[in-house]
C-alpha cells in the first residue's frame, strides 16, 4: 500500500467559511475503540529465496471484538505470496489470498460466528513469501510498506503499517576492538553485511539491526539492548558500549533480537565475545545473602546469617586481593558476632561473619566496614556499606488456636454461641515481636466479624483477635491468618494458616419463635412450630426452664387449630395447625407468653395459588424486531419456580410452547438454580407478521401456568457496503475566531480490490442551515487498498456558531456514492 499527502488553499471572500478538502470517517471512531498492536516477527528477507513470516495482531481487553483482517503486500515486494497457517483466532478462521500482485490476504468468518478476534485475544497469521530475485538497486536494501486493515464488529476500521526489508545480505559479522576491557572502559561494536551467495562484503546499505549484548547471572542469560543501527553505503555500522558488569560477555546483531528460528530466508546473526575484569578498587560492599541486583532495601528473613566483605570498583565489581586485607566493622542495629574479619590473599571476599539483626519486625540498619590493604598495587585503605536493611520474618510457619466458653469438646468443631465471640490467636513457629498480621473469614455469606482485623505479634511472637460469629445457629467457617513476610524481590509475599471449623450454636433462650411455611393455598392447611429461641431467632437446644411454658396464639385470617398451647418441660417446641381462609393475602400469626419474661413472635403466611410462577425473560417485553431477510431467528427464554405455596420438593418438570394458535411444542429444562428451573429455544419468524408466543410450565404437582410475548417481525433493508472508507478525521483545535486559519486532516481508503476513480466533495453549511458556495472537489484515482490522507485548510468566517461541512465520495464516471455521506462541525466563536 501507499500513501499520498494532499494540502489545499482557498479563499472565499465571504461572511462564511472558506472552505478545503476535508477528509473524515464514514462513522465516528468510538473513544472506547483502542489501537490494536500489530507487529511481524523477523522484518527483513533475503532476496532470491523464500521465507514465512508471522504478523501478530492483539486486540486490547475491553474493545470490540475484530471481524476481519486484511494483509496487503504490494507487487513490488514479491514474486509470490501465499497463506501459510494462523492461530490464536476463533476455531475456523483461515484466510484467503487475493489478487497476483498486489496481494491481499483476506480473513474469513468461520461458521457460527460474526467475529474472528474477541478483545483480549492475539492471532497470529503466517505469511510465505517468496521474495524478490534482485535488489532494485544492487547493494541497497529495499523497503516495502505492507497494511494491515483491521474492521470491528461496531463497524470502526483500524489500519495499521509494518515494514518489510529485502536485500542481498545473508550474514552479519560483528567485530570488536579489544578482547578484554574493564569495567567502565568504552567499547566500539562494529557489523557489517555479508552475501554468501555473491561473496560481496559490502553487501547492503540501509540495512536496519539491533545491537545487543549477553551475559550470565548464576544460570539466568542477562540480555542488555545497546543500539538500532542502519547499515551505510559500505554496508556497515558501529555503535559504542561502555560495559560495567566484570563478566564473560557476548555481544550480537541481527534483524531482531531473540529472532525465530528456521523461518527461512533470514540472517547469520553476528556475534563476539568479550570478557569485561575489574576496574581499579575505589570502596568496600558489605555483602548478605538476601542482597539482589536492582534492589536497594534487603530484606532479612533469618535470625542469624553470614556476611562478607568485598573490596570493589565504582561499579561494585569484587576485586580479587594480591595480599592478605583486613576488614573492620560496625552496625547501626543488631549484633556483629565478630567486628573484624580477614580478606585472604587470592580472594575477592572476606572469610564470614555471623550478623544477628534486631528482631524487631521491621527494623532498618545498616553495616559500614572499612578495609586496609596493606601493600601492593592496592594499598590504603577503603570503606563503604551494605544496602538499606530491613528486619522482616524470620517465621516459616505459624498455629492458631480457638478458645470459646462455649465449646463442647466432644464435637470437632469449635462452638460459639450466636452473638458471642472466640479468641482467636496465632503463634509464629519463630518468636519475633511486631510482624503483621490480617485476618479473614473464609466462608462466603457469612456475617461475622473481627474486633481487630489488622494487628501485630507481640513480644511472645503471638497476634490474637475476637471473633464474633455469624448469629444463624449451624452457620461454620474457619479463620484463615495472612503474616506478612516481606523479601527483597517481593515486599508484600505472605503466608498464611487456617483455623479448625467454627460452627454457630443457639445462645440462651430470650424470646418465642414461630416456624411456618411462606405460603399457603387458599383453605390450605400448615403446621405451626412454637419454640424456644434465643434473641436471634435460633431454636434452643433444650428447655433450661424444666417447666411448661404456656403460648397464646392469633391469628389476622384464618383458623388456628388452638389459641393455647403449651411447650412441655422436657421439649423446646410444640405444633399448631393454621387453616387459610378464601380470600388470597397476607396473614399475620402471633404467639406470646406470660412467663420468664419472654418477647412474643409473630409470623407473615401469603395465600396463594399453587400454580407455578412464569418468567420471560427474553425478550423481557413484547417486541419489534427488524431484519433484512425474508425470515429470522429469535430465542426465547425466562425460568419458572413452583409457587411458594406448593408442597415440598415440588418441581417444575415440563416446559412448553406454542405459538399462535398451533401445537404445544415440548423443550428441555437447561438448568436448574435453587428453585428456578431455566429454558430456552428459538424460532423462525417471517417478515411482516406479528406472533403470540405461549411458554407453559407445569410443575411436579401438575399445576401449569403460562407467560406470553407479542413479537412483530418488521423488514428493514440492509444499509449498502460501501467500497470507500473515510476515517480518522480531526481537527487541530475546538473553536476558532474568524478569520483564523482550521486545518483538517483525515484518510480516504479504497477497501475494493480494483482501482476506483472518484471525487471527494466538500458542501459547507452554514449555522441557519443554509448551503455556501462553492462546492470543494477533488478527483483522483486510488488503487486497490490504497489510502490517501488530504488536509483541508480554510479560513473560519465572520458569521458564528456551529458550521457543518458535509463530505461525499463518488464514483466520478457514474456519479453513485461510494461512502456514506457523513458530516463534521466546526464552531466559529
Amino acid at each position: 500500500m501507499y500513501k499520498k499527502s494532499l494540502a489545499i488553499y482557498a479563499l472565499i471572500a465571504l461572511l462564511a467559511l472558506t472552505p478545503l478538502l476535508i477528509a473524515i470517517p464514514t462513522k465516528p471512531v468510538l473513544a472506547a475503540v483502542k489501537e490494536p498492536t500489530v507487529s511481524i516477527d523477523y522484518p527483513y528477507i533475503v532476496i532470491n529465496d523464500t521465507g514465512t513470516r508471522t504478523i501478530t495482531v492483539e486486540n486490547p481487553l475491553g474493545n470490540p471484538d475484530i471481524k476481519e483482517i486484511r494483509v496487503y503486500v504490494p507487487a513490488e515486494a514479491a514474486d509470490n505470496v501465499k497463506y501459510a497457517g494462523c492461530s490464536g483466532f476463533v476455531p475456523g478462521t483461515n484466510f484467503t489470498v487475493v489478487g497476483a500482485g498486489p496481494w491481499t490476504m483476506v480473513s474469513r468468518l468461520p461458521e457460527g460466528f460474526d467475529f474472528i478476534l474477541p478483545d483480549g485475544g492475539t492471532g497470529k497469521i503466517k505469511v510465505n513469501i517468496d521474495s524478490e530475485d534482485a535488489e532494485t538497486t544492487d547493494g541497497v536494501v529495499d523497503k516495502y510498506e505492507l497494511t494491515v486493515t483491521i474492521k470491528f464488529v461496531d463497524g470502526t476500521t483500524v489500519t495499521k503499517k509494518l515494514y518489510l526489508y529485502e536485500g542481498a545480505a545473508d550474514k552479519i559479522v560483528l567485530t570488536l576492538e579489544y578482547t578484554a576491557v574493564k569495567a567502565g572502559d568504552q567499547v566500539t561494536i562494529k557489523v557489517s553485511t555479508y552475501s554468501t551467495k555473491t561473496g560481496y562484503t559490502k553487501a547492503d546499505k540501509g540495512l536496519p539491526l539491533v545491537i545487543w549484548g549477553e551475559y550470565k547471572e548464576d544460570t539466568e542469560t542477562k540480555q542488555v539492548k545497546i543500539a538500532e543501527v542502519v547499515t551505510d553505503a559500505d554496508g556497515k555500522a558501529s555503535a559504542t558500549y561502555t560495559p560495567t558488569k566484570a563478566v564473560e560477555w557476548t555481544f550480537k546483531a541481527d534483524a531482531v533480537m531473540d529472532a525465530p528460528t528456521n523461518i527461512g530466508a533470514q540472517l547469520k546473526p553476528g556475534e563476539g565475545s568479550l570478557t569485561v575484569k575489574p576496574g581499579a578498587p575505589t570502596k568496600v560492599v558489605v555483602k548478605t545473602p538476601f542482597d539482589e541486583e536492582g534492589y536497594t532495601i534487603s530484606y532479612l528473613t533469618k535470625d542469624a546469617f553470614n556476611i562478607t566483605v568485598s573490596v570493589t570498583d565504582k561499579y561494585d565489581n569484587p576485586v580479587e586481593m594480591e595480599v592478605a586485607a583486613t576488614a573492620t566493622l560496625t552496625a547501626t542495629k543488631g549484633t556483629l558476632v565478630n567486628t573484624t574479619t580477614t580478606i585472604p590473599k587470592g580472594s575477592k571476599e572476606s572469610l564470614p561473619v555471623v550478623y544477628k539483626p534486631d528482631p524487631l519486625w521491621g527494623t532498618y540498619a545498616m553495616i559500614s566496614a572499612k578495609v586496609s590493604v596493606p601493600s601492593g598495587n592496592y594499598t590504603g585503605t577503603y570503606s563503604g556499606t551494605s544496602k538499606s536493611l530491613r528486619t522482616s520474618t524470620f517465621a516459616t510457619a505459624a498455629t492458631i488456636t480457638i478458645e470459646s466458653a462455649y465449646d463442647n469438646s466432644s464435637t470437632p468443631e469449635i462452638e460459639v454461641e450466636a452473638g458471642r465471640y472466640a479468641t482467636i490467636t496465632v503463634k509464629l513457629n519463630v518468636t519475633q515481636e511486631g510482624v503483621p498480621v490480617k485476618f479473614n473469614v473464609t466462608a462466603e455469606d457469612y456475617t461475622g466479624k473481627f474486633s481487630t482485623v489488622s494487628t501485630t505479634t507481640d513480644e511472645y511472637g503471638k497476634a490474637t483477635t475476637r471473633f464474633y460469629v455469624d448469629t444463624k445457629a449451624g452457620k461454620t467457617t474457619t479463620v484463615k491468618a495472612i503474616i506478612s513476610a516481606p523479601t527483597t524481590e517481593d515486599p508484600t509475599a505472605t503466608f498464611e494458616v487456617e483455623s479448625l471449623e467454627i460452627k454457630t450454636v443457639p445462645g440462651a433462650i430470650y424470646k418465642l419463635g414461630i416456624d411456618a411455611p411462606e405460603a399457603v393455598e387458599p383453605e390450605g392447611t400448615a403446621t405451626l412450630t412454637i419454640y424456644l429461641a434465643d434473641k436471634y431467632d435460633n431454636e434452643a437446644e433444650s428447655n433450661l426452664f424444666g417447666a411448661v411454658i404456656r403460648v397464646t396464639l392469633s391469628a389476622t385470617g384464618g383458623e388456628l387449630e388452638e389459641t393455647v398451647v403449651d411447650i412441655p418441660a422436657d421439649k423446646t417446641n410444640t405444633t399448631v395447625e393454621w387453616t387459610a381462609p378464601k380470600v388470597l393475602g397476607t396473614y399475620t400469626i402471633t404467639a406470646s407468653t406470660t412467663q420468664y419474661g419472654l418477647a412474643s413472635a409473630s409470623v407473615k403466611i401469603m395465600v396463594t395459588t399453587l400454580e407455578p410462577i412464569v418468567n420471560i425473560t427474553q425478550p423481557a417485553t413484547d417486541t419489534t424486531i427488524k431484519t433484512t431477510a425474508n425470515v429470522t431467528t429469535v430465542y426465547i427464554a425466562g425460568w419458572a419456580k413452583p409457587s411458594p405455596a406448593a408442597a415440598s420438593g415440588t418441581v417444575i418438570s415440563l416446559f412448553k410452547y406454542r405459538l399462535g394458535t398451533g401445537a404445544n411444542v415440548s423443550v428441555p429444562i437447561v438448568s436448574i438454580e435453587d428453585s428456578k428451573a431455566f429454558f430456552n429455544f428459538s424460532l423462525t419468524l417471517e417478515v411482516g407478521k406479528t406472533y403470540t408466543v405461549t411458554v407453559y410450565a407445569i410443575d411436579s404437582a401438575g399445576y401449569e401456568s403460562k407467560a406470553t410475548r407479542t413479537i412483530t417481525v418488521a423488514y428493514a433493508p440492509a444499509p449498502p457496503v460501501m467500497p470507500v472508507t473515510v476515517s480518522n478525521a480531526s481537527t487541530d483545535k475546538p473553536s476558532y475566531k474568524s478569520g483564523e486559519e482550521v486545518k483538517i486532516t483525515g484518510t480516504v481508503t479504497n477497501n475494493a480490490t480494483v482501482a476506483k476513480t472518484v471525487i471527494i466533495r466538500v458542501t459547507f453549511i452554514d449555522p441557519n442551515g443554509v448551503p455556501q458556495y462553492p462546492i470543494v472537489e477533488l478527483k483522483l484515482t486510488l488503487a486497490a487498498g490504497q489510502s490517501i490522507t488530504p488536509t483541508a485548510t480554510y479560513l473560519a468566517g465572520a458569521v458564528k456558531g456551529v458550521w457543518t461541512a458535509k463530505i461525499m465520495v463518488v464514483d466520478a464516471v457514474t456519479g453513485e456514492a461510494v461512502a456514506e455521506p457523513i458530516t463534521i462541525k466546526v464552531t466559529v466563536v
